[in-house]
């Protein structure tokens, strides 16, 4: 027995953002009250925290098994047998972002 059909299963993801707002009230001279909004979001906030918090994973090889020459034989990896079935996905969505954002809203 080689690997169960299915058996693979991803691993489960944390990730969670941050966003805050401040208003700020402007009248105007002709009376009329305005609103400044400041806001900062911080999205994947644990990735701040922890190098090791957020990340994706994918999967090493999709197709451990190869069929050759009337053969089944194991895939290689830089000539090793692959061990680990995931690895870490190394981009933007697994490190944290920071935003400013300022938002006039008239009356």
């Amino acid at each position: 027995k080689y690997a169960e059909r299915g058996g693979a299963v991803m691993p489960w993801h944390h990730r969670f953002d941050f966003k805050f707002a401040q208003d700020f009230f402007v009248t105007t001279k002709s009376g009329k009250r305005n609103t400044l909004t400041f806001g900062v979001d911080i999205i994947n906030v644990g990735n701040l925290f922890n190098k090791n918090w957020g990340l994706y994973q994918q999967v090493v090889n999709s197709s451990p098994l190869k069929y050759d020459k009337g053969k089944i034989t194991y895939q290689m990896v830089n000539g090793k047998r692959n061990t680990k079935t995931f690895q870490n996905y190394n981009s933007f969505g697994s490190t944290f972002s920071v935003q400013f954002s300022l938002r006039y809203r008239f009356n």
